[in-house]
């Protein structure tokens, strides 16, 4: 198959450093002590997930989450990166952490969807991957919202455990659509601290192209920029609030292997407990 060209491959490197043991990256930054932050560190293998980073490097127009052997049926998410977007109905999580790690948590009287949680139907640009197929590539910048999901009726947050926010769709979610979920510094933690952001997503937030030990997160600066100008745009955000944006494209009705997704998404909810908060975890959990 020919090669897929645009913003999906320069993110395969970044995706998949988080496998090898180094990384262009330095992750051993730290966030100032004692503050909450949303997980953003892709170069750690630390995303929330569904997110569309995990189609970066595709060469099929499907899911690319790192697998140490592709041809290994028994691996669920070999199965997995047959799918072309992410569950319409399937809950998920959205992943903090206190730098202290002295039980601080979050305040569930902050986390408020539709006020300090907000997720949004987004138009984003999606080119042709060969041209002159007509076939386009699965995912791209946001370009606009097209609607904000209604909190309620659409979709609701709400605590989910320790330093852990649920996300549960109420309608199943558009098929091949997308979406943007974006998290604010209105939700605090027990101390009465905002949230603050992740030091790669600190990156990813500034309006100058990266360069030098951060350059590998250049692709993923673009698509952030793009998501917190449509939020402060189209829904009046202000971009100095926001702690965490991504995005997912919803898979097409009818996948014949979404079972795979339901293994590790839609059943571990359906027992309790909190799905996968990171690629990372996907690729390491065989339980």
């Amino acid at each position: 198959m020919k090669k897929i060209t645009g913003i999906l491959p320069a993110l395969v490197a970044l995706v998949l450093s988080a496998c090898d043991t180094g990384s262009s990256i330095d992750t051993k930054l730290e966030i100032e002590p004692a503050k909450t932050n949303a997980i953003f560190a892709p170069g750690a293998g630390q995303i929330p997930i569904p997110n569309d980073l995990l189609f970066g490097g595709t060469q099929d127009l499907t899911l690319n989450i790192p697998v140490a052997d592709p041809l290994d049926e028994s691996d669920p998410k070999v199965a997995m990166n047959a799918l072309d977007g992410w569950s319409a109905v399937a809950p998920f999580a959205i992943a903090f952490r206190n730098s202290r790690n002295d039980g601080t948590d979050l305040d569930q009287s902050t986390i408020l969807p539709g006020q300090t949680i907000r997720m949004f139907e987004t138009s984003v640009l999606r080119p042709e991957a060969i041209p002159g197929t007509g076939i386009i590539v699965p995912t791209g910048p946001v370009t606009g919202i097209v609607r904000e999901l209604t909190p309620g009726v659409d979709f609701f947050a709400q605590y989910a455990g320790p330093l852990t926010v649920g996300v549960i769709p109420l309608k199943p979610l558009t098929p091949q659509a997308n979406y943007m979920v974006v998290v604010t510094n209105g939700i605090k933690d027990t101390n009465g601290s905002p949230i603050v952001v992740d030091v790669q997503y600190s990156f990813a937030k500034g309006p100058n192209p990266l360069g030098g030990s951060t350059a590998a997160l250049e692709p993923v600066r673009q698509l952030v920029n793009a998501m917190e100008a449509a939020a402060e745009a189209d829904a009046g955000i202000d971009k100095a609030s926001i702690v965490l944006s991504f995005q997912f494209t919803v898979q097409s009705v009818g996948d014949v292997v979404s079972s795979a997704k339901a293994f590790y998404l839609d059943f571990p909810a359906s027992q309790g407990a909190v799905p996968p908060t990171s690629f990372s975890s996907l690729m390491t959990d065989t339980t």
